[in-house]
């Protein structure tokens, strides 16, 4: 059954592949350790001179750990009424508070109303609740010319540049956060963009 076969030969090269840079060395070793190099990564290595080196002194490094970084960025909103969370004091240890007075998401559509105080402030409340005080000469009414009720808008997906914030004050970019107000919710398609107000009272509300 065989006898129609020819003879099969095979040819056998020896390849020595060239060999790596130091740049591919460790580009390799970033590739393979981490979520891949970068310039600044790889430079960083290379100036290690070898990868134990390199394994070392990331052990060496402080932790960066993606749990404090996650509570520092985050207070959850639980859309329930069923009280299963314990209450932390202000001071308490664990305990996170955010300062802005408004919510981008909660609250549009929700109207903010300036109530003098009595003694020479306004509260900035919204459904009879106050949400900060300030003072006369801060009120949004009298920065931006608007009535001392208006409306919280919501982001207009055409004005990328205009956008509501989470925070009333970014310490490490030197921000204001902003809020979107109009008159009334027809004057929405072109809000006028304030600054985010924060949370604070120079007498307890009752």
């Amino acid at each position: 059954s065989h006898a129609s076969v020819s003879a099969i030969h095979y040819i056998i090269r020896d390849y020595n592949p060239p060999a790596k840079t130091n740049d591919q060395s460790f580009a390799k070793l970033l590739l393979q350790a981490t979520y891949g190099p970068t310039q600044e990564s790889l430079h960083e290595a290379k100036s290690l001179g070898s990868a134990e080196a390199w394994v070392r002194d990331q052990i060496d490094k402080p932790a960066s750990l993606h749990r404090a970084h996650y509570r520092q960025r985050t207070n959850g909103y639980i859309k329930t009424d069923i009280k299963h969370h314990g209450v932390r004091l202000a001071c308490e240890r664990g305990s996170r508070w955010n300062r802005h007075a408004f919510n981008r998401w909660r609250d549009i559509g929700k109207t903010i109303v300036e109530v003098p105080t009595g003694s020479g402030s306004y509260y900035l409340k919204v459904d009879g609740i106050a949400r900060t005080e300030v003072s006369a000469s801060a009120r949004p009414s009298v920065q931006h010319g608007i009535p001392s009720s208006y409306v919280i808008c919501r982001k207009d997906p055409d004005q990328d540049e205009v956008r509501m914030s989470d925070f009333h004050y970014d310490s490490s970019t030197g921000q204001f956060g902003t809020l979107l107000v109009a008159a009334d919710s027809n004057s929405c398609s072109m809000p006028i963009s304030i600054e985010m107000p924060s949370v604070q009272f120079s007498n307890p509300v009752h």
